[in-house]
């Protein structure tokens, strides 16, 4: 594919000053002359090339957008099911459901809105460090009982909680030698 028009080695155009040199290039040991497209089509190729790039910056902007927004947020990963085997040896599931209430399992042990006669409600406070989990005993006394966690993903699809001893204080971190008061549970 030639840029210009074929121009034989002894008729090459050559530029006036300082410099003489031919006015073209060699392609494949030929030389071509270049020919310059009328101003009116260099502003519509400008005009043209630059809504392009202008398009391009908002579609580069607007995929950012939508990677960000598809992103899924702590509170949204912990909504589903998730088991665990405790220090004892026994299952464990919590489920955590997008309303906000929340179901435990383990055993026999069922705790949930109408085993307590109320209603069993968790919230995340994603800005603290490791996060914070609330499970949140509501009975028809109306008087809530707060059970404060901290919670941590290990993976999109495993998560780390850990309660305190007296399991009315929040622990601050978790422990590498604790396995009784902590759990890993694994996403179904």
């Amino acid at each position: 594919m030639s840029l210009g028009r074929e121009v034989p080695p002894n008729k090459v155009m050559k530029r006036t000053g300082a410099s003489r040199r031919p006015r073209g290039h060699e392609c494949s040991g030929r030389r071509v002359a270049i020919r310059r497209p009328a101003p009116q089509l260099i502003a519509s190729v400008r005009t043209r090339e630059g809504r392009i790039a202008t398009l391009r910056q908002l579609l580069a902007i607007l995929l950012v957008f939508a990677l960000v927004s598809c992103a899924k947020r702590p509170a949204q990963l912990l909504v589903g099911e998730w088991k665990g085997t405790d220090h004892k040896g026994e299952t464990a599931a919590l489920i955590f459901y997008a309303d906000g209430t929340a179901r435990f399992l383990q055993g026999n042990l069922v705790m949930d809105g109408s085993s307590v006669g109320g209603k069993v409600t968790w919230r995340l406070d994603e800005s603290q460090n490791p996060m914070h989990l609330d499970l949140i005993i509501t009975t028809t006394a109306g008087q809530p009982k707060i059970l404060p966690l901290i919670i941590r993903f290990v993976t999109e699809q495993k998560i780390q909680i850990r309660m305190s001893v007296d399991m009315q204080s929040r622990p601050i971190r978790f422990s590498e030698d604790d396995n009784i008061n902590q759990i890993v549970l694994t996403k179904q």
